[in-house]
Parts: C-alpha cells; sequence; structure tokens
C-alpha cells in the first residue's frame, strides 16, 4: 500500500534498537595492527635531530602521520571499553617496551621539540590504556627500578603545569611515581642530591601541587600523596603534616578543584593506611562532618561523595574490623544444588535473635553522629553521593552491635514512609509526594544490608511490600516522568535478595516477587530496567530455583531479547502470558499502569498487547472493560486517549475470540454492561476534547477504536440517546453515523498523522457500513470526491485524498461508475494548478498515493482488466510520471519531492501489475513503449539527484523495472542497466558513495544520456558537500576516459551535444541551468573543453547556448556563475585552433562587459576572473599585461559605475578591443 499500513504500535514497536551485541569480541582483534603502529610511535622517538627538518612541509606531513596514527591506536583501545579482560594477556607487551623506550628520553630530556612531542605521544597512549583499562591494572607493568624515580620526578617538574595539550603525560607521569614510591627501601638512601631539598619532600610538594590540578592530574597526585604517606619511613610526622596542612585547606580554601583533591587523597590515605595509622589521625579529621552543610561543599555533588567517603571511612577506622556473628548466613551457593534440591537456611554461628555484647563497649560516641549523616546521604539529591553512603552504611553496620544495626535498618525501612498518605477511596498508599531521590538511597541502603546478610529474615515482611511499590515506582512531572533510578535500584534489592538467602526463607515473598520482576521486564519503558529486572529474576531462578516455571521466563525473557521495546511487549510477554500464575499480573499492569503512560508509544503498545491477551484469558479482559471505559473521557489526554486505545483493542479480540461461529459474540447481560456503553462512547464523547488541546491524541485513538469496531463487526443498531452531532442523512440517530462523522471530520485536520488515521478507518468503516446501505455509499461518494475539487481548501484536499485511495476494493467494485469516478477525480487532484495559490504539494502528493493504493487494491481484488481498462490504466501511469517533474519550491524548500517521492513508489507498485496483465494479455498493451521509456528516464534522474529519500525510491523503481515480471517492461539497451545493476546487487540508494559510480556508467546507453546528464547536474548544484564531491569526481573520471571522437562509443562530441539538449530541453529554468554552468566550469578547469579543437561547431553552440543564458538575467547567483563560465572561454584564447581564439575573444569581450554591470559583487567577480585570465595568456606583450593588471588591481570597482568607465575603455586599449 501507499500510504503506511503499519499501526502506530507497529511502528513504535521499533523504538528501541535490539541489542544483539554485535561489538562483542572474543579476543583482541587488532593486536597485530596495534603493535605495528605502537613500533612506528617508537621508532619516531630514535630519529635523528635533523631527520624532519630539512623540508618543512614533510616535517608537517610526518607529524600529520603520526597523529593520525595516535589516534587510530587510541580508537582501536576504545573499542575495548567494555570488555577491558580482553587485552590483558598482552598489556605487559604494551606496556613495558612502551615505559622502557620513554625511560631512555626522560633520563636525559631531549631539546628537539619534535622529539619532545612524540614522547607526548606515547603518553598519550599510556593514559588511554588507563582509561580503558583501568590505572590500577596498567601501572603494574611499568618499570619500578629505584633508579627512575629521580628522573621521573624530575622530567615532571621541568613540564608546564598549566599547557593543557600535555596533561596526559603529567597524569601518567604522577601515576609511574606513584608506584616506584613503593619500593621497599628508605627514600633517603635513594636520594642522589641532585634535586634542591629531600627526596621526599619534593614528591610531597609535587604530589600537593597537583591536588589542585582542574584536570585528571589530580587523581594520580592523590595515589602518589597516598602511597607516599602511608610508608612506614614517611607515615609518621610527614602524615601528621599532610593532614594538617590539609584541614587548613578544607577550612579556608574555596578553590573547588582544590578541595576536590584534598578530600580525595583524604579519603584514599583512610582507605589505604593500616588502622593504627588512621586511628591518632581521626580527631584531627572529624571537623569534616561540618562541610556537608559548608556551601563550599554542599552545592558540588562530587565534594559531596567525596565528604561522604571521609565520614564512612572515619566512621571504619573507628571499629575494629570484624564481622557482626549475628548476620543471616545462607549456607550452601552451589547453582546446580538450589535448582536440584531445596536446602534449608543455614543459621548463623549465633542465633539472629542473639546479641553480640562484646562489641557494644567499644562502639564509640562519635559513631551515631557520623551514621546520622550518612543516613542523611540517602537522601541527597545526586546519585553518587546517596550511591557512596548506601555502600558506606552496608560496611559500617557489619562491625555494628546487632542492636545498634537494627536501628539502622528501621531507620532506613522509615524513609520508604516519608510523606505518603493513604487514598481514603482506594485505601492505597499514595506515592505522589514522596521524594524519588529519598527512596532510591533506601533501596540502595537496603540492597548493600541485604547481600552482606545484615538484614535478618524476620525483617523480609516490612521491606518486601516497599521493594514491590519500589519496582513500578513511576512519578509524573508535567510531559514526563521520574523514577528509573528507583525502579533500578530495587531491582538491585532482588538481585541481593536472591544471593542472600535460603529459598525456604525466601518461599513466602516469590509469588509476588517473581510477578512484579517478570512484569517490569517485559513492560518498563527503560531499555537498563528491562534488563535489570530480568538480570534479577534470572539470579533468582538460579541460586532460590522456586520461582515458577523459571527456566522457560529465562530462555524467553533473557538479556538481550528484552533489548526491543516492541519485542518485550507483544512477543515476550504474549508467550509468559500462557502462564496461569503471571497473565493477570500482565493485564494488570497494561491496564492500570501502560494505558495511563505518559509516552505515547507505550500506551500504543499497551493496548497492542492487550489484543493479544485478550485472546488468553477473555473473561478476564471483559471483567477490566468497565474501568477502561470509564476512563475514556478522563480530563488526562494520557489517560483518555490510551483507555480509547485499550478498549478498541480488547473489543475486537473479544469478537475474533467468539465470532463467527459463535454468534452472537455477548450474553444479554455482557449486552447491557459492556456493548451499549461502548456503543455510546462516540456518540456522547465530549466535543472539547475532541478541539480542544490534546485532540490530535483523542482523535487519533477515536479513529483506531472506529477500525476495531468496524473489523468486530460490531453491532450496529445499539440504540443511541445522546449525541454532539446533528444527523443530516439518516432519520435516527445511529453508531455508524456517529463514526463518520469522526472520522470525516478528522479527515479534514491538518495534522498528516490525523489524516492517516482516519484514512486507516475509512477502510475498515466502509467495508462494515457503506456495503450495507447504498445511501450511505452515494453519499459517501459524493462527498468525497467533492472535497477533492481544486475550489476546496488545501487541508481538505490532502485528507480526502487519503480517504478516497483508503476505500476498499469490494466498494468500488460494487458499481462500475465508481472506478472511472474516482480515477478521474484522483488524476486531477494530482496536478499542478495554473493558480499557485490553489496549489499544495501534500495534496498532490496524498493524490499520487491514494491513486496507487485504488490501483493496488483492485489488482488483489479481482483480475485488473475487469477494473481498469488500459486507456485509464495509461492514464494512471502518464500522471505518475507527470509527478515526477514536480519540482514545486516554497518556503519550506524543495516540496515538490514529496510529490516525486510518491510518484516513484506509485511506479513501483503499478509497473508489475500492468506487466504481469501484458505478459498474458495480447490484444492490448497496458504498458506502452513511451511510457516505459519514460519511467526508466525518470527513476534514472531521480536516482542521481540530490534528496536521499527520493534517489532510494528511484533505486527501488530502478531495480523492479529490471528484475521483476520476468522482465515484463520494455527496457532499451537492457543489457547494459543489467551490467550496472545486476539482480544481487546490494546497492545502498541512500550512499551517493555507491550510486554515483555505478549509474554514471550508463551514460553510455544515448537514450537516456540527457535524463542521467540532469541528474547529475542537479547533484552537482546541491547543497551537500559529499553529494557535490562524489557526482563532480565521477564525472570528470568518466568524461577525461572519453575518446575526443568514435564512432562506435560515447565520445566528447556525444557528451557535449547531451549538454547541448539540456541547454535546449530547460532553456531559462535556472534549476538545471545553474548546475551546468557548474558542470562546464569544472570541465574548463580540467582541460576537457580543450580537446575539442577539432569540432567548432560544438564550442560555437555552446558559446551560443552560455550567452543566451545569461542574455537579460538579473540574477546574480546565476550571473557569477556565468562569469567563472566566461572566464573559462576567454582562456581559450591562446589556443592554436583558429576556432578557439575567436570563441575565446568573445568570452574576454562579455567578461569585461561585466566590469561596468550595475551590481559591485558582479563587478567584483569579473575583475578578478578577468586578472587569472589574462595573467596566464602568452600572447599579450608584457608591456600591455602590465597595464591591464594595474587598471584591474587598483581599481576599487564598487565605485559608481560612471566613474570606472574609464578603467575599462583603458583596458579594452591595451588589448586592442574595441
Amino acid at each position: 500500500m501507499m500510504t503506511t499500513d503499519l499501526l502506530p504500535t507497529q511502528l513504535a514497536a521499533n523504538d528501541d534498537t535490539l541489542d544483539t551485541c554485535i561489538n562483542e569480541k572474543s579476543h583482541f582483534e587488532d593486536h597485530n595492527v596495534f603493535i605495528r603502529g605502537l613500533e612506528v610511535l617508537k621508532l619516531s622517538l630514535d630519529q635523528p635531530d635533523n631527520a624532519a627538518s630539512h623540508a618543512h612541509a614533510s616535517a608537517y606531513a610526518h607529524a600529520h602521520e603520526l597523529n593520525q596514527m595516535l589516534a587510530t591506536l587510541i580508537h582501536i583501545l576504545e573499542k575495548y571499553q567494555e570488555q577491558p579482560h580482553l587485552l590483558d594477556p598482552h598489556l605487559q607487551e604494551i606496556t613495558l617496551p612502551t615505559v622502557l623506550h620513554l625511560r631512555l628520553y626522560i633520563s636525559n630530556p631531549p631539546i628537539n621539540p619534535t622529539r619532545t612531542i612524540c614522547i607526548h605521544r606515547l603518553f598519550k597512549l599510556l593514559y588511554s590504556l588507563t582509561k580503558v583499562r583501568g590505572y590500577k591494572t596498567i601501572i603494574k607493568f611499568f618499570s619500578h627500578d629505584v633508579s627512575d624515580l629521580e628522573p621521573a620526578l624530575a622530567y615532571l617538574q621541568t613540564l608546564d603545569s598549566k599547557e593543557p595539550g600535555i596533561w596526559e603525560t603529567r597524569y601518567v607521569l604522577l601515576l609511574w611515581l606513584s608506584l616506584i614510591s613503593m619500593i621497599p627501601f628508605d627514600l633517603k638512601n635513594v636520594d642522589s642530591g641532585g634535586l634542591p631539598g629531600t627526596l621526599m619532600d619534593q614528591l610531597i610538594k609535587t604530589g600537593e601541587a597537583y591536588l589542585g590540578s582542574t584536570g585528571k592530574e589530580y587523581e594520580g597526585a592523590a595515589v602518589l600523596l597516598t602511597r607516599l604517606l602511608t610508608r612506614r619511613d614517611i607515615a609518621g610526622s610527614s602524615l601528621n603534616e599532610f593532614v594538617h596542612w590539609s584541614m587548613n585547606l578544607l577550612q579556608s580554601s574555596n578553590d573547588a578543584f582544590l578541595l576536590r583533591g584534598v578530600l580525595r587523597c583524604l579519603a584514599m590515605i583512610l582507605k589505604a593506611a593500616p588502622r593504627a595509622l588512621t586511628l591518632p589521625l581521626i580527631p584531627t579529621l572529624l571537623p569534616t562532618i561540618s562541610l556537608m552543610s559548608d556551601s563550599r561543599i554542599s552545592n558540588n555533588a562530587l565534594l559531596r561523595k567525596l565528604a561522604v567517603k571521609m565520614i564512612q571511612r572515619m566512621a571504619l577506622a573507628l571499629l575494629k574490623p570484624r564481622v557482626a556473628s549475628w548476620r543471616y548466613h545462607r549456607g550452601t551457593r552451589s547453582l546446580s544444588q538450589n535448582l536440584n534440591v531445596q536446602p534449608h537456611a543455614v543459621t548463623s554461628e549465633k542465633s539472629a535473635n542473639g546479641h553480640d555484647e562484646s562489641v557494644e563497649d567499644d562502639t564509640p560516641d562519635t559513631i551515631e553522629e557520623l551514621i546520622e549523616l550518612l543516613l542523611n546521604g540517602l537522601r541527597d539529591r545526586d546519585t553518587v553521593v546517596r550511591w557512596s553512603a548506601a555502600k558506606g552504611l552496608g560496611r559500617l553496620s557489619e562491625r555494628l552491635p546487632q542492636d545498634f544495626a537494627q536501628q539502622v535498618i528501621s531507620f532506613v525501612l522509615s524513609l520508604f514512609t516519608q510523606d505518603t498518605f493513604i487514598i481514603p477511596e482506594t485505601l492505597e498508599v499514595s506515592l505522589a509526594a514522596v521524594s524519588d531521590a529519598t527512596w532510591h538511597g533506601a533501596c540502595l541502603a537496603i540492597a548493600e544490608l541485604a547481600r552482606r546478610g545484615l538484614l535478618l529474615p524476620e525483617r523480609l515482611h516490612e521491606i518486601v511490600p516497599w521493594i514491590t511499590k519500589a519496582i513500578v515506582f513511576d512519578q509524573r512531572r508535567g510531559a514526563h516522568s521520574i523514577g528509573a533510578h528507583v525502579r533500578d535500584a530495587a531491582c538491585y534489592v532482588c538481585w541481593s535478595f536472591a544471593r542472600a538467602y535460603s529459598p525456604e526463607t525466601m518461599k513466602p515473598y516469590v509469588p509476588v516477587l517473581a510477578k512484579v520482576l517478570v512484569v517490569e521486564s517485559v513492560y518498563d519503558r527503560e531499555i537498563n530496567i528491562r534488563r535489570a529486572s530480568s538480570a534479577a529474576f534470572q539470579e533468582n531462578v538460579g541460586r532460590q530455583g522456586i520461582f515458577p516455571h523459571g527456566i522457560d521466563i529465562v530462555m524467553m525473557a533473557d538479556y538481550f531479547a528484552v533489548g526491543n521495546r516492541g519485542h518485550s511487549y507483544l512477543e515476550i510477554s504474549a508467550e509468559i502470558a500462557k502462564f496461569d500464575q503471571y497473565r493477570r499480573p500482565l493485564m494488570d499492569h497494561l491496564v492500570n499502569v501502560s494505558t495511563q503512560h505518559w509516552d505515547r508509544s507505550i500506551r500504543e503498545l499497551a493496548s497492542a498487547t492487550l489484543y493479544k491477551l485478550t485472546k488468553l484469558d477473555l473473561v478476564y479482559a471483559l471483567a477490566c472493560l468497565p474501568t477502561l471505559i470509564s476512563r475514556t473521557t478522563a480530563a488526562d489526554v494520557h489517560i483518555r486517549h490510551g483507555a480509547i486505545l485499550a478498549v478498541g483493542k480488547v473489543c475486537l479480540a473479544w469478537f475474533e475470540s467468539r465470532g463467527p461461529a459463535t454468534m452472537p459474540c455477548y450474553t444479554n447481560q455482557e449486552y447491557q454492561e459492556l456493548i451499549k456503553p461502548i456503543s455510546c462512547i462516540i456518540p456522547t464523547y465530549p466535543t472539547e476534547y475532541l478541539e480542544s488541546f490534546g485532540s490530535d491524541l483523542t482523535r487519533a485513538a477515536l479513529c483506531q477504536f472506529v477500525s476495531c469496531l468496524a473489523d468486530a463487526r460490531w453491532p450496529r443498531d445499539v440504540a443511541v440517546l445522546k449525541t454532539w452531532w446533528e444527523p443530516k442523512t439518516r432519520s435516527s440517530y445511529s453508531l455508524p453515523y456517529a463514526m463518520w462523522c469522526i472520522v470525516n471530520s478528522t479527515l479534514e485536520r491538518r495534522e498528516d498523522g490525523l489524516q492517516e488515521a482516519a484514512a486507516r478507518a475509512v477502510t475498515s468503516l466502509a467495508s462494515w457500513d457503506a456495503l450495507e446501505d447504498e445511501s450511505v455509499a452515494t453519499n459517501l461518494m459524493s462527498q468525497y470526491l467533492a472535497n477533492l475539487h481544486i475550489n476546496v481548501n488545501a487541508v481538505s484536499r490532502r485528507g480526502f485524498a487519503l480517504g478516497v485511495g483508503a476505500l476498499p476494493a469490494e466498494f468500488l467494485l460494487q458499481q462500475p461508475s465508481r472506478i472511472p469516478q474516482v480515477i478521474k477525480a484522483l488524476i486531477s487532484a494530482s496536478l499542478v494548478n495554473v493558480d499557485k495559490a490553489k496549489n499544495d504539494a501534500e495534496a498532490r502528493r496524498n493524490a499520487v498515493a491514494a491513486l496507487a493504493n485504488v490501483v493496488e487494491k483492485l489488482a488483489l481484488s479481482t483480475i485488473i482488466t475487469k477494473a481498469i481498462d488500459n486507456t485509464s490504466f495509461d492514464r494512471i501511469l502518464r500522471c505518475f510520471l507527470q509527478g515526477l517533474s514536480d519540482y514545486t519550491v516554497d518556503a519550506r524548500g524543495d516540496v515538490g519531492s514529496w510529490v516525486r517521492e510518491a510518484s516513484l513508489k506509485a511506479l513501483t507498485v503499478c509497473l508489475p501489475i500492468g506487466a504481469r496483465v501484458d505478459g498474458i494479455e495480447t490484444q492490448v498493451s497496458f504498458i506502452s513503449k513511451d511510457v516505459a521509456r519514460a519511467a526508466v528516464a525518470g527513476a534514472c534522474q531521480q536516482a542521481l539527484e540530490r534528496i536521499d529519500r527520493v534517489r532510494e525510491a528511484a533505486g527501488a523503481l530502478l531495480m523492479t523495472i529490471l528484475w521483476a515480471v520476468d522482465r515484463g517492461i520494455a527496457v532499451e539497451s537492457r543489457e547494459e542497466f543489467e551490467k550496472v545493476l545486476p539482480r544481487d546487487v546490494d546497492l545502498n540508494w541512500l550512499n551517493a558513495g555507491e550510486v554515483y559510480p555505478r549509474l554514471i556508467q550508463l551514460l553510455h546507453v544515448p537514450e537516456y544520456r540527457v535524463e542521467i546528464l540532469v541528474g547529475i547536474a542537479v547533484g552537482v548544484g546541491g547543497l551537500a558537500e559529499s553529494l557535490i564531491r562524489q557526482s563532480t569526481t565521477n564525472l570528470v573520471e568518466l568524461v577525461n576516459s572519453l575518446p575526443a571522437n568514435s564512432p562506435h562509443q560515447l565520445d566528447l562530441v556525444d557528451f557535449f551535444r547531451a549538454l547541448l539538449d539540456i541547454f535546449a530541453r530547460y532553456r531559462k529554468q535556472d534549476r538545471i541551468i545553474l548546475p551546468l554552468f557548474e558542470i562546464l566550469d569544472v570541465l574548463f578547469v580540467v582541460g576537457v573543453v580543450a580537446k575539442l579543437d577539432h569540432t567548432t561547431e560544438i564550442l560555437d553552440e555552446l558559446w551560443d547556448a552560455t550567452r543566451r543564458e545569461v542574455k537579460g538575467s538579473r540574477d546574480a547567483k546565476k550571473l557569477l556563475a556565468a562569469i567563472k563560465l566566461f572566464g573559462g572561454f576567454a582562456s581559450l584564447g591562446d589556443a592554436t585552433a583558429l576556432s578557439f581564439k575567436k570563441v575565446g575573444r568573445l568570452g574576454l569581450e562579455l567578461l569585461l562587459a561585466f566590469l561596468t554591470h550595475a551590481y559591485p559583487k558582479v563587478r567584483r567577480a569579473a575583475s578578478e576572473q578577468a586578472y587569472v585570465v589574462l595573467s596566464t595568456m602568452v600572447d599579450l606583450g608584457e608591456e600591455a599585461k602590465e597595464e591591464v593588471e594595474t587598471a584591474l588591481l587598483c581599481t576599487d570597482w564598487d565605485q559608481p559605475v560612471p566613474s570606472l568607465r574609464p578603467a575599462r575603455e583603458k583596458i579594452f586599449s591595451a588589448l586592442n578591443m574595441s
């Protein structure tokens, strides 16, 4: 079909790209290429200092090649960003030789700046390795000789700390120093004294200096200081001094970058240093807890995160390392054992209800304050802070006594109840006012506590209800919603449950968790949540072994399968719904959540899925209908849109499930409770929802609703008591009439999507109603055809053209006169009108598409010759061919391209239909030779033009003409076409780089040469640089290969004859002539025109055609293009051929005449072109040349024309021209 037959739901099904992990690799595939490139970079360091200095250009080119090589190597590494472990077997081979090579030059830094740049390139490569694989892994392969310490430090100190281009070098050097500083020798013994002060002081000062860096160097400095200050020979006084220095900065500095570096370093020290070192520092560091309320910190998420890390690590230092004896121990963690046996929980060493009194007295009072800050961190507005606080609470709770830890857990649980309230009507808990950040933090904390066994089984009954709410957490915020991060964290909680508890413990909660995880894994809007839920479900299936149908569902809804949203809704959920335990939860979610979702595609997918699930459980679907019916007139446009779609789909599935064998499809009770209310939806629909904001969604839903009821063969005689319309053609109120009113009024709307939805409804509605009632059919035909008249407003013409095209074939075949009427009206509507005010590109496009639809439907429903005679079919094809010449332009651009694209698609549909007839019928021809030739020519031209989608449609038409219906369509020089476009060619028609090299070969076919050249010309005049480059390059290559004159093949004479034919055919049509000027200019530049010295008439005709196009023109763009062309003609004046000299002189005269043109920019262009031409003339004497060049260069051509005439006359005189 020409109009889109896919429902919006089917289109939405492709919104998410199915992640098939195409880029997943099994090994370091680029190893050899990478090693060769690395060797090139290393060898660049070994070149002599004067190797690249002989020629500046060659040195620049060499540096460019090295930069390109570096970029290539970095790109190779970044391809393994998601699978960095594949690099592990090769890291030593890559890293260690590179570092050893650098060590040679760091010890004796080069003076040559070129070599210095080469050093920085290798450091950039090392940084890329740390970025992909992580610095902790990479620096293991660095050289750690004692002798490297001072040279590396000295080289780092020589670098400009503010130079932005070498920050990678500074960062890697700091990491290298951090590794070397771990040598098991006293630093005093390796200090040569070559640096001012002690080596230790220099290292500390260097690290402190880079802590305030704005770039990544601050991380390297923090690593260096951490490893240095936690050495046993330094940790004493130096660590204390650093801590005091840091605390002073934290209290006084306003530099956010310095605060970031200091906090990171302190946090790393607290993590890396033994407790014996850190515990004495805690009193000094405790004032940092006030930083959370300091405006310098509180307004910066990263600083707050680092402050939380400081707090948790101070608290950990205050508590003795221990694992709580009261925590829950699951016991066996064998997956095979879990699947085959139902193991019982193994209790901890002490009873879960027991106490651990031995640690009660060891808990410092300060811990409470620190834990309170971490608990507040769970409610922070930024995820990184909440995540850090949650991990900190989990780690701390492992060291706390049971009572204390239970208080922490109770507080975390209380976060779920904040700002909730009970809805009186439903007695449900409302989450509308809760903070998403608080819920996210609480879920993260619960997950951390659970996976460590700190959440005892007796508290699960409190937690699981909140987690099930968190898994579906979604808060509306205007036109979108928030809550994906909460749902993600809730899935993490469920994943933690699987790893923490035994199947016996989890058994009471499995039914609810299984259902909610399955629902989210297929119905969540976000791909990461579907995958997180699927992963949590899979983990529970593997470790618990008691989830209903777990293995089957894991096979259906795995990580990759749920990557595509449409596939998840329409396929996976329909399969899962075959299991009784999950069917109704899935349907409940669709009815109560998905159909009310803020995203239109979700609502459409939900309704399409309900259609499938209704056939699995009709009873429950019908029980849901009253709820959906009540929402069809909701004030919220999203709710009513989803409800209308859902009701329609359920009704269609209902009648398909029971009919026609079980007619009637409903009981008396269903008639009263469902049929009547549903039948009244459209007749009694509030008018404000059809015209006000959101009416586009409402009308689109109502049109689909009409389609569903009509396709279901809904009862037509249901009594309607109240309507929003006045019946005009029927004696009584009726549902079909109300439906026609909705559909017809929607066809008159401006939105394309609405008109297409209404057109789809026309097909179903006409089959259901118009075929049954002759008066309805008559009125329908007269109304629709009348609205195609040119005097009707353009928007109505667009819609009703689609409506006519959507009329079913049975309806058209019912009366013999209808088909000619439709064909005549649509052909008339597709033509460009003389009155430009009445022209509308969209109306013409829709008429062309509708005409093709009519032909296609008739061909599928009957023998086409019985419906359309050969004369009418010929008129239809010529209508489409005429559409190929629609180049209408308005403020929106080339709107005619819509008509051309529709015409190409229409020909693709209709030509095979006619060819099949010609293959059977011998009496008459449905496709005449001139139509076939015009179709091929038009497809060739459009396939070379600048708009990608038009080019794609033209390519499809060409392949159809060549290979459809056993070559039933006549193509002149078919063999040439089949060589260029064989049947199995895989050509991306959207890519000009693939299309032009092939189709330009068809210039050898004389029958289509002009059209192909026109297409190339339009491509040369396009706006896209790539398109201009492709068309120009391929044309020049072909023309340069042509002989000057040949009787048996395409030669230059034939080529230029074709150009002259274009000049004649498109005279004064600047759309073609301007690009043609561009082509001729290129041909002059590359010297092709100069090869025509044996053919004088061609050159004379080219000159006459060019001059004729420019004569009388006031278009500056055209004149500027012509000036370049006249310069090309004038350049022929130096040729030996007399004909060339004649044309050259004429060109120069006309070029100089433009020196006094009315437009200043034209005068400037003429003077520049004249200077270029005259400066290369060898026949011009030196004195005359100097005089002309002086006049051209020294004259201000922007002055008024009268003052310029003397200069022009002086030039004419010097050239002996009158």
